[in-house]
């Protein structure tokens, strides 16, 4: 995600559309249960912490939405000055 540094020009905003944990307890056990088969199927992981991975990044977050259930994320982010 440090590429953003590199990528975005001064002044813009980097829009992130992802999935990850859900909010849900039931949706998230199930999330965990299907991760490695999903993984080797398709090579995605399933319950990422998408909002650890932007915090531990070089991005400023600006906003974020969540949508069904918390599984899909909308990130509004801004690389630091």
């Amino acid at each position: 995600m440090n590429r953003f540094q590199r990528w975005c020009r001064p002044g813009r905003k980097v829009l992130m559309l992802e999935h990850g944990k859900s909010t849900n307890r039931m949706l998230r056990g199930i999330q965990r249960g299907i991760d490695p088969i999903a993984y080797k199927m398709i090579s995605c992981h399933q319950e990422r912490d998408i909002l650890g991975f932007v915090a531990r990044s070089q991005l400023e977050v600006l906003k974020v939405e969540r949508a069904l259930a918390g599984l899909i994320y909308f990130i509004w982010a801004r690389p630091q000055k």
